[in-house]
């Protein structure tokens, strides 16, 4: 008699063990975003020969772009130039990765137009992006772009 008990009684402790683990595996794999190995500190070198850093890190399922610094430079006539730094700090959401892309407008730059855009290549490993900042020109009447790009490799 304990026999027949027995059996269907591991059965369905099996069963149970079996759903318990196959659901608290769903609720950790939901949360994770899509591309976990964009997660990191990325950097490289702009079109103007200048560093940039950009910081992505993880909220939930959702990646976000959450630190950038680089500089960049407008020339004037003469020898004279322009510098726009720009250096976010680590504890600020900037945007959102979406689908290996990310498009914003850095904070402080003077013009609506201004952007830092990027789009992450999984297989190479590498982050190829875009910036726009504008600059007051010298009379002060309008602003002048400055266009570039930039690569970054993960570093960390």
């Amino acid at each position: 008699m304990k026999t027949k008990i027995a059996f269907p009684l591991s059965m369905l402790m099996m069963v149970l063990a079996i759903l318990l683990f196959s659901c608290s595996k769903h609720n950790d794999t939901t949360n994770q975003p899509d591309f976990p190995q964009l997660i990191g500190t990325w950097q490289g070198t702009t079109s103007q020969n200048q560093s940039i850093r950009i910081g992505i890190l993880s909220v939930g399922s959702i990646l976000v772009v959450n630190t950038y610094k680089y500089n960049v430079i407008k020339y004037d006539t003469g020898s004279s130039s322009q510098t726009m730094a720009y250096d976010v700090s680590l504890s600020t959401i900037v945007t959102a990765v979406v689908d290996k892309y990310f498009n914003f407008r850095p904070y402080g730059g003077y013009s609506y137009n201004d952007y830092l855009r990027g789009t992450f290549d999984v297989t190479a490993m590498t982050l190829k992006g875009r910036f726009n900042t504008s600059f007051p020109n010298q009379a002060g009447t309008k602003t002048d772009s400055v266009v570039g790009s930039f690569t970054a490799y993960k570093v960390k």
